[in-house]
């Protein structure tokens, strides 16, 4: 950030003359500082869960309490550097107050926290607890992200939005991915209804194009043959039905399937197969 940048340039540069504008512009300095650290996030401690703290530490422009402040003096002052603002004791310099605007405690944490930081200790933990977790954040940055990663999403509503979502549900993601049974189940019930299907009778409904599949041949071990008691030739449903009850009314008799039906999911001569030969 160009205010960070800006202090640290200017560190070792310190001049008389910043620390006599330093001087006449103390109060009014100490005055912003106090505003600063009642804004939302400054509130609290930057890295425990100590309340109203009177502490800055840069350059990474936190608020944080006088425990904290003191883990932070252990750091070496090339990586962190803390300052009193409640005390009126110590001068602030304009590159110190740019970097506080610049950043607070919601900011700086965005990046030190990015990747899956645990939360802050407590305010009474012990202080070997909150020393490691100042060491991991600031010295080690385990969790730093110079770009803070956006909220993981949470549903595919969140990702795609109302139109995107119903548009992945029916035609599948641009990437081809699939939806999953949660976001498909989520998108349909946004879709507007569907037209009631036509039921399934020998005679189709007017407008309704159905295409009849033949059937696979099946051979039926031990089972009567079935014929119209006046020996006339049955239609394609009627024998179907009547060769359906005939096989499962026999005792003793399973249908015996002459195709692989693994397809189906079911064994050769299980019911199942029967009835997914028969579309039934």
């Amino acid at each position: 950030m160009d205010a960070q940048r800006t202090y640290t340039a200017w560190l070792p540069a310190k001049t008389d003359a910043d620390k006599a504008a330093a001087r006449a512009h103390d109060s009014d300095a100490h005055s912003e500082l106090k505003a600063l650290s009642r804004l939302g996030g400054n509130e609290t401690c930057a890295d425990c869960t100590a309340s109203r703290p009177g502490w800055a530490a840069l350059p990474f422009g936190v608020f944080v309490c006088i425990d904290c402040a003191q883990l932070h003096r252990g750091l070496s002052r090339h990586i962190s550097q803390v300052k009193a603002f409640n005390t009126g004791t110590y001068l602030w310099f304009e590159p110190e107050l740019a970097v506080m605007r610049a950043l607070g405690n919601h900011r700086s944490n965005a990046k030190f926290c990015a990747h899956g930081a645990p939360p802050k200790p407590s305010q009474d933990s012990p202080p070997s607890i909150k020393l490691a977790f100042v060491r991991d954040k600031y010295e080690g940055r385990r969790w730093y992200a110079e770009q803070p990663q956006p909220p993981a999403k949470t549903s595919a509503a969140e990702e795609l939005g109302d139109d995107g979502l119903q548009h992945w549900t029916m035609t599948g993601a641009p990437d081809g991915r699939t939806p999953s049974a949660r976001s498909g189940l989520f998108a349909a019930k946004r879709l507007s209804p569907a037209a009631p299907l036509p039921l399934l009778l020998d005679t189709p409904a007017a407008g309704v194009d159905l295409q009849l599949v033949t059937a696979p041949t099946v051979t039926f071990a031990a089972c009567p043959l079935v014929e119209a008691a006046d020996g006339t030739v049955l239609d394609a449903h009627s024998h179907k039905k009547a060769a359906v009850l005939a096989a499962f009314s026999a005792n003793g008799c399973k249908p015996q399937p002459a195709l692989d039906t693994n397809g189906y999911g079911a064994s050769a001569g299980s019911p199942v197969a029967f009835f997914a030969f028969y579309g039934l």
